[in-house]
């Protein structure tokens, strides 16, 4: 399912944020490892799949002189999260011996309606592929009936229904007549990958989503309400568009929280003093309004 889990822990190696996203967005497990529609890792059938420490080294290089990576992403500035993890995709796929990136955001119409966009459009040794993206943030919530429902921060967000939305609109799109007109002849396969992140009630251990291996680090989500950090302890609150990758710092982070400053949903992170100075972080906790829990049930 993911072919890079040997370079699991290169992104906090990695001093570059925008090389250590990139390097979480090509190795981090996915959020779901089973779906009702096929799951699948854009650079499976890569030669970087089949040598794994190509591409680490391939990283370590960006890490060092990460010109072209900055150059690529100073040439379409982004503002949402989903298309910064779209972008990084994209220049990984340019980048990769194997496979050739043949379109991506490939918008499809019928007269002037827009149906949709194929966010990928690519081919290796396994054939053409049309890949949906995404990334997400859900948190946990226990119902009374036992069940289990992810949530994003936005409660209109939920796994199941992002799910659901992408078996039966975004992935069946590249088999439309007006989808078919754009495509190159023969099959097209088309699958997902979701990358991201699970946050579990604070002081709760919720069941593993199905096919998980449970090797994944467990975040927590608290509400407002009941934050009350530990002496010592370094929290900072975490941009938006710095979200995907474990942070690294060079020194002391400035613009440490107090509990006081909270008032709406927000990723925090704890960072500790490595022994080189730097400071990694070691937890994550989303903190969310006292009445988020009311807002997933109304």
């Amino acid at each position: 399912m993911q072919p890079f889990s040997s370079l699991a822990e290169l992104p906090l190696r990695l001093r570059h944020d925008a090389v250590r996203e990139l390097a979480w967005t090509l190795v981090s497990p996915p959020l779901i490892e089973t779906a009702a529609c096929p799951l699948r890792h854009p650079l499976q059938a890569s030669d970087w799949a089949a040598r794994p420490q190509v591409l680490g080294d391939w990283l370590l290089q960006l890490d060092a002189k990460p010109d072209a990576l900055i150059a690529f992403l100073q040439q379409q500035p982004v503002r949402r999260l989903g298309h910064y993890y779209e972008c990084l995709w994209q220049f990984a796929l340019q980048a990769a011996p194997g496979v050739e990136l043949l379109a991506h955001n490939l918008p499809v119409r019928v007269g002037t309606q827009t149906l949709g966009e194929l966010d990928l459009l690519l081919r290796d040794q396994e054939g053409v592929h049309h890949v949906e993206l995404a990334v997400k943030f859900y948190l946990g919530v226990a119902e009374t009936d036992g069940a289990v429902r992810w949530w994003g921060p936005n409660p209109r967000d939920r796994l199941d229904l992002k799910l659901a939305h992408l078996c039966r609109h975004q992935l069946p799109l590249s088999g439309h007549p007006a989808a078919r007109e754009l495509l190159p002849r023969g099959p097209v396969h088309a699958s997902f990958w979701m990358g991201g992140w699970l946050f579990d009630p604070s002081g709760v251990d919720l069941p593993a989503l199905p096919g998980q291996t449970g090797n994944r680090p467990r975040s927590r989500w608290q509400l407002d309400q009941d934050w009350s950090p530990e002496a010592g302890e370094e929290w900072i609150e975490v941009p938006r568009l710095s979200w995907l990758a474990p942070l690294r710092r060079s020194g002391r982070p400035a613009a440490l929280l107090e509990p006081a400053e909270l008032s709406r949903p927000r990723l925090l992170a704890r960072l500790q003093e490595q022994a080189d100075g730097s400071w990694h972080e070691v937890q994550r906790m989303f903190l969310l309004p006292n009445d988020w829990i009311t807002q997933t049930r109304s």
